[in-house]
C-alpha cells in the first residue's frame, strides 16, 4: 500500500502526513523498517530505541558541513542502553573508509560518535576534519603539537602544523563492525 493510498484511507490528507507519523511511530519504537522500505508492527513499543543521522564521509570544507542535513545518508535505529547513550540528539554515525584504523575499524564499520570538539584523553579516538579532509584518528596531544595517530603501524603520524586547518567533529562512542568487507 503506498503513502497515497494510507493517507486517503485515514484521511491524513498526504502522503507527507503519513510519512510523519511512520517516523514518530517508529521513532517511539512501535514500528521497525525493513530493508526494502516495508514497516514491520512490534507487539510492545521497544523504548530505548531512537534514531540517528548516518553521515557520509565526503570531503567538506567544515565540521558544520560534515554533519549538515546535505551530507546526510539515512537515519538508523539504535538502542540507548546497548550504547550507553544519553543524549540521543548530540550522537551521530559515519561509515568507515580505508584501513588506517585496522584491525581496530574497518573499512565499511560503523562508528558512532558523540558531537564534541574538545580534546579530553591522550590517544581519544575522534572523527577530525584535516585540512577539510575528514579522518578518524587517535588525536594526542604532546606538549603543543597535535597528532593524528592511526591504529594501522603501516601509517605514519600526521603532525597538525600551524598552517593546517583542523576541527574535532566528535568523539568516537562505539564500532559496529561489518562482516562484509568493503574497500
Amino acid at each position: 500500500m503506498s503513502l497515497w493510498q494510507i493517507a486517503k484511507e485515514t484521511e491524513l490528507g498526504s502522503a507527507q502526513n503519513v510519512a510523519h507519523h511512520l517516523r514518530q511511530l517508529e521513532n517511539k519504537g512501535y514500528l521497525r523498517r525493513g530493508d526494502d522500505s516495508t514497516f514491520e508492527v512490534l507487539k510492545s513499543p521497544v523504548e530505548d530505541v531512537v534514531t540517528i543521522s548516518r553521515y557520509g564521509m565526503a570531503s567538506c570544507g567544515h565540521a558544520s558541513d560534515l554533519v549538515s542535513e546535505s551530507n546526510l545518508e539515512e537515519k538508523i535505529s539504535i538502542s540507548t542502553k546497548m550504547f550507553n547513550i544519553s543524549d540521543p540528539s548530540s550522537i551521530f554515525a559515519v561509515l568507515a573508509k580505508g584501513d588506517s584504523m585496522s584491525p581496530n575499524i574497518n573499512s565499511g564499520d560503523l562508528v558512532l560518535f558523540q558531537k564534541d570538539e574538545t580534546l579530553d584523553s591522550p590517544g581519544q579516538l575522534s572523527l577530525v576534519l584535516h585540512n577539510g579532509e575528514p579522518k578518524i584518528k587517535k588525536v594526542i596531544k604532546e606538549g603543543n603539537e597535535i597528532i593524528l595517530r592511526s591504529s594501522n603501524p603501516e601509517y605514519k603520524d600526521l603532525k597538525i602544523k600551524k598552517v593546517d586547518s583542523f576541527e574535532i567533529v566528535g568523539i568516537a562512542k562505539a564500532v559496529i563492525h561489518s562482516l562484509n568487507k568493503q574497500d
